[in-house]
């Protein structure tokens, strides 16, 4: 399973203010659902991203065993391409904010009391 995000920054071990005790760099990214965070970015194709990008994000499990997700960068999404999918998502996601509709409430029926009179 992969995650839309779009890339609001990066952080590189040669950054300057980064003291990394592993050779890895990482994004802050906003997903396609609003929620941000802090995720690797494969080194095959760290050199092509850029602030803004849309990337694919691997949330597939770490192992058989274990089901929390990799979090990994693996795809970017130039161009017309990147803005196609972030913007079909960006409808989706608008869609499930609306209150689902929900048919008028009737009155409960009330048996008409005998006639007494």
């Amino acid at each position: 399973m992969y995650h839309p995000a779009k890339i609001l920054r990066l952080y590189q071990p040669s950054d300057k203010g980064v003291l990394s005790s592993k050779p890895t760099s990482q994004a802050l990214v906003t997903m396609w659902d609003q929620h941000m965070a802090t995720v690797d970015i494969d080194l095959d194709i760290l050199k092509d991203i850029v602030i803004g990008d849309i990337a694919l994000v691997d949330y597939s499990p770490i192992s058989d065993t274990l089901s929390t997700p990799r979090q990994i960068i693996t795809a970017v999404l130039k161009g017309e391409l990147g803005t196609e999918i972030w913007a079909e998502y960006d409808r989706y996601f608008k869609t499930r904010l609306q209150p689902p509709v929900l048919p008028p409430v009737q009155p409960p029926f009330r048996q008409p009391s005998p006639y007494h009179g």
